[in-house]
């Protein structure tokens, strides 16, 4: 349970020991084998009693993989988040975060591939629930669920939405699309041709790129035009300095904007492949910035392209 375990299958040599036993005294002593594993050794003399099994919830203690691995936690059940899982030569399974690792062994087959019969890990885990041990040699956690959940949860990918806007403020509608997916990854906004919109607040980008289709409308805001979130849904490049980066292009096309304080606004440390401004007119509040990062950084090489366009 939730304050931790060992192991019991030493009684299976008692005579007439079911799971509706239960241990009812104190002859016992408590034991580590060649290989680590913690145990109970009985005297034939230590009484059984009878029980009616109930089902219960065993909420499991959330750990990082670094605390985890700890004697205290022996058969313990956890909960692991946001862990990076990979094979390594020897066909072993590790979920990694940062540079700690702990090994990944299907004991209780929560992780078959039904086809297959091979054990099958999603690469980016949101959540792993299972019994930590140690083997003898390393730390291991086996995959175990109680009631619906399931012993892991993949991270969700990123999907693509569509926003067809046909009238009145741009970034509600943006939002209200924005939740009803997991995650979000590019955004495509459609105006309707000739139409004045309003833009109370920015359109915050997701996981992916923008592309604001026009169609020779007008938008009056107050507000950046596109922000850039502090947390951000991206994964970190650690090959690129640890910027968040953006592979699809931020792009703005056929609209005349009004008094914007930028056209993107940063807020954390992002690298956009391109930024392009087609075929539009944005009008800018006193002393802005085209692509204002003071609240976080923007990454080399984010290329700024604008075309057949005015910017003042």
């Amino acid at each position: 349970d939730a304050t931790g375990a060992i192991d019991v299958s030493e009684l299976s040599a008692l005579e007439g020991f079911v799971e509706q036993n239960v241990l009812n005294g104190t002859l016992y002593g408590v034991y580590r084998n060649e290989f680590g594993t913690i145990g109970l050794g009985l005297s034939e003399n230590t009484e059984k009693s009878e029980i009616t099994a109930q089902p219960g919830v065993v909420t499991p203690t959330k750990f990082t993989i670094a605390d985890v691995k700890n004697d205290a936690n022996y058969y313990k059940f956890v909960e692991l988040n946001d862990c990076k899982a990979v094979q390594d030569e020897s066909y072993t399974w590790w979920a990694f975060v940062g540079t700690d690792s702990i090994a990944i062994t299907d004991r209780f087959n929560k992780a078959v591939n039904g086809d297959t019969g091979e054990m099958e890990i999603p690469a980016n885990i949101k959540s792993m629930t299972g019994i930590v041990m140690f083997d003898g040699e390393k730390w291991v956690i086996c995959p175990y669920a109680y009631g619906e959940n399931k012993a892991i949860v993949a991270e969700p990918q990123p999907e693509d939405i569509v926003v067809n806007v046909a009238e009145g403020e741009i970034a509600a509608a943006v939002e209200a699309e924005k939740a009803k997916v997991a995650k979000v990854g590019n955004i495509t906004v459609n105006l309707t041709e000739g139409v004045e919109y309003t833009l109370a607040s920015p359109i915050v980008a997701g996981a992916g790129g923008i592309v604001i289709n026009g169609n020779k409308s007008v938008i009056t805001t107050s507000a950046e035009l596109i922000t850039l979130p502090a947390e951000p849904t991206v994964a970190a490049n650690e090959a690129k300095a640890g910027f968040f980066e953006i592979t699809s292009p931020i792009v703005i096309e056929n609209v005349h904007v009004k008094a914007a304080k930028a056209i993107v606004k940063s807020k954390a440390k992002y690298l956009v492949s391109a930024i392009n401004i087609n075929n539009s007119i944005i009008e800018m509040t006193a002393q802005s910035a085209v692509v204002d990062f003071s609240g976080g950084q923007m990454g080399y090489p984010t290329v700024l392209s604008v075309n057949n366009s005015t910017v003042w």
